[in-house]
């Protein structure tokens, strides 16, 4: 296995997994609003 091509990799990974904590964060914290209006 290339070492590139892992490295690649890894940073594809890193960038969806922080990408998937934005929304979740994002959206718990606009789901908490909305609850707070209601």
């Amino acid at each position: 296995m290339p070492q590139e091509k892992s490295h690649v990799y890894l940073r594809k990974c890193a960038f969806v997994f922080i990408i998937d904590n934005i929304i979740v964060n994002t959206g718990t914290a606009g789901s908490e609003q909305a609850d707070r209006e209601v």
